[in-house]
């Protein structure tokens, strides 16, 4: 959390080859007291990934890996959620909808890697891999209303025939974006500065498997 009061981890089952015997756990845990509140996965609902607290630490959004249909494209959904950081834990089934992921997809060939959610839950940021079949490949760093309606592309890469992705990921005040990614040999390092990416050291992140402000 910003004022660094609370902590969010996600949690899983250990997976030495496969798929994981369980489902994931959120983890919100008072720094102050040691209090922990757990939210747990099912069955459907098996998987968290990419938390964000928002709201002074008041609420904690994160991206629910549900099963779903199996189509040609995909055998998950991901869905934006939220829950409160003042409740005791509970199942993560209950947590609140903000949109499903695949409301910010523009092309067929679009995947969306990372989210970042703005302090005031207004806006997201997402990291978009886009492969439109013809063309160059892409990398996009895109925000988007909290309602899946795009604003505006802070950052266009064209990487060619495929691409490199490692992470993307704000600074606490979320105005600051770091990313990883790049055509499959060259993968770049470095932060968004109005619609540039400045490298930063390593400049080569291929080897790099996070970073943080």
């Amino acid at each position: 959390a910003p004022d660094g009061s609370l902590v969010a981890v996600t949690v899983g089952p250990a997976a030495i080859s496969g798929a994981a015997s369980g489902p994931d756990q959120i983890l919100i845990i008072n720094t102050r007291t040691g209090a922990r509140a757990v939210w747990r996965g099912a069955a459907k609902l098996f998987g968290a990934e990419v938390v964000s607290f928002i709201h002074q630490g008041r609420d904690l959004v994160f991206v629910a890996v549900t099963k779903c249909t199996p189509s040609k494209h995909s055998a998950t959904c991901r869905t934006l959620r939220a829950v409160s950081t003042a409740a005791p834990g509970g199942q993560i089934e209950s947590s609140r909808v903000l949109l499903p992921l695949s409301a910010l997809l523009r092309t067929r060939g679009d995947y969306i890697n990372d989210v970042v959610v703005s302090q005031d839950g207004a806006t997201l940021t997402a990291a978009v891999m886009r492969s439109p079949g013809r063309g160059s490949d892409q990398v996009l760093i895109v925000r988007f209303s909290v309602t899946g309606r795009q604003l505006r592309v802070l950052y266009r890469m064209n990487t060619g025939n495929g691409f490199a992705y490692q992470f993307f990921g704000a600074d606490p005040t979320g105005r600051y974006f770091l990313l990883d990614a790049g055509p499959t040999s060259a993968t770049v390092n470095g932060w968004i500065d109005h619609g540039r990416l400045i490298p930063l050291a390593p400049s080569d992140g291929s080897n790099l498997a996070s970073e943080t402000w």
